[in-house]
């Protein structure tokens, strides 16, 4: 899509499948977090594992509408336990069917722990691939996307598990209510530990189809985002509640193939998602000066004022940046402090030869900051097709398809300034269009100073109805879901 398609058909794009990621992280718990205990876990005298061997179905539902289905099937072998699971959603995008479907392939040992794990996404053109070893204190991560592999070595300092052996640690652990665990969770694409607490709530009765079954009500929590479910006494998943009102039920597998299929009203997820704003705004991407207030959500979870935003309260003011070429620089940048906004990730190979060489021959010979920034941006904007996209963002696969949303957008450009030496961070919020707020990503690069840049939108600055919540990549960005189908704003002016 060009520049000619217009603001409001690109913005609309992209917040679709800026929430579709988001949607798609919650069913996986966002691949790359593998918990970490203290200690090895004691295993009871009876191996309850065996009993919940062999397969389970589970649909996903949004509302009365069965959105997909996910099957795990979970065998012993001889000091091991091989778990493999199937995850399909088929959504309706502006009227073209999307699919999406994860693979996970897991070797554990016999306390569950991970041998070895294969990690497969594919929606559309997109694919995305994931293998980890683990031996002698270290994890081994091999990452395939856009046709190129990269390798990482994560040092462990304890065994690591997967987020879906909780279940059965638990029941292991024996089941009461009462009971709270804390785990330390690691996560290998920032080297850094967030804890999950699960608390056993209560012991209830649960209809599951035709049956009422006894099961343990659990509530986990993990960055502010809380999950509910419901397992058996074997640690059989029953049924999960998400944020953004997704329900996984345990389901035969054939009602989970077959039953509900296109049932109740057809998500709008553009509604569903929307914050409705109390003021018209002729040109949102003219505004230079906002005053909004901002309930409904804790805004103390959040680093608000910060560069052109400033909180007080709960009112919030933002000012774009105005752009002087006296505070730009040549490059390379010469300052110290802003390493980490240039070191490569996973996600963001800002040091891969491909990235390298495209970003070199877009800036050309231009060595300041910030016109080879806006270079980067123009170039973003004008060869990636604006295409509802649901995948996890990786820069390799970007450049390659040369397709999807404000997510791809802003990794890609993300890779590409880094890869010039421009410091660069990745910014998701919200931003307005026809009278409602939506959910956005964009970036900002220093230039001298921070300023605003939307690879989607084409805007150096971005306007001022840009609203910044989150700093980072997808691992950040599932904070978003604290404030998703929560947020209420009040304009109160604007210039």
């Amino acid at each position: 899509m060009k520049l000619s398609k217009g603001y409001a058909k690109i913005l609309t794009i992209s917040i679709i499948a800026f929430w579709l990621v988001m949607m798609g992280l919650l069913v996986k718990r966002t691949y790359f977090h593998i918990p970490e205990f203290s200690q090895t876990p004691v295993l009871a005298d009876t191996d309850k594992a065996d009993l919940i061997s062999g397969e389970e179905w589970m649909g996903i539902y949004m509302g009365k509408d069965k959105i997909g289905y996910s099957v795990t099937n979970i065998q012993k072998g001889n000091d091991i336990y091989l778990v493999s699971e199937r995850t399909l959603m088929r959504l309706n995008v502006m009227g073209s069917p999307q699919e999406i479907t994860i693979l996970t392939n897991a070797i554990l040992d016999r306390d569950f722990s991970i041998k070895s794990f294969r990690f497969n996404l594919q929606s559309g053109v997109v694919k995305f691939q994931a293998q980890a070893k683990v031996s002698k204190g270290e994890m081994e991560l091999n990452i395939t996307s856009g046709g190129r592999k990269t390798k990482e070595t994560i040092p462990l300092k304890t065994t690591p598990y997967l987020p879906g052996s909780l279940r059965l640690l638990l029941s292991q652990q024996g089941l009461s209510v009462g009971k709270e665990f804390r785990f330390p969770i690691f996560d290998p694409s920032t080297m850094s530990n967030e804890d999950i607490v699960v608390r056993i709530e209560g012991k209830e009765k649960l209809k599951i189809g035709n049956e009422r079954l006894s099961a343990y009500r659990l509530k986990e929590t993990f960055k502010g985002v809380v999950i509910k479910s419901w397992i058996s006494e074997e640690g059989k998943t029953l049924k999960e509640e998400s944020p953004m009102g997704m329900v996984m039920i345990r389901e035969t597998g054939e009602e989970a193939l077959t039953k509900n299929w296109g049932k109740g009203s057809r998500i709008d997820i553009i509604s569903s998602t929307a914050v409705p704003a109390n003021i018209h705004i002729e040109k949102p991407q003219s505004v230079k000066y906002l005053k909004i207030k901002l309930k409904a959500i804790p805004l103390s979870d959040f680093n608000l004022t910060k560069g052109r935003q400033v909180l007080i309260g709960d009112i919030m003011e933002i000012t774009r940046e105005e752009i002087n070429m006296g505070n730009s620089y040549i490059l390379p940048l010469k300052e110290k402090g802003f390493e980490g906004y240039m070191k490569p990730s996973p996600l963001v190979q800002s040091n891969d030869a491909k990235i390298i060489e495209e970003a070199k021959r877009i800036i050309g010979d231009e060595r300041d900051a910030l016109k080879a920034a806006k270079r980067i941006m123009e170039w973003v904007y004008q060869s990636i097709d604006k295409k509802p996209t649901i995948s996890i963002p990786s820069a390799l696969e970007v450049l390659e398809s040369k397709v999807g949303d404000c997510n791809e957008h802003t990794t890609l450009f993300t890779a590409l300034t880094r890869a010039v030496g421009i410091p660069t961070r990745i910014i998701t919020g919200i931003v307005l269009s026809d009278n409602n707020f939506y959910y956005h990503a964009w970036a900002e690069v220093y230039v001298g100073k921070w300023v605003s840049i939307d690879p989607t939108m084409n805007q150096l600055p971005a306007d001022a109805t840009h609203i910044g919540f989150v700093e980072g990549g997808l691992d950040k960005q599932v904070e978003m879901i604290k404030v998703i189908g929560h947020l209420k704003a009040e304009i109160l002016g604007y210039k």
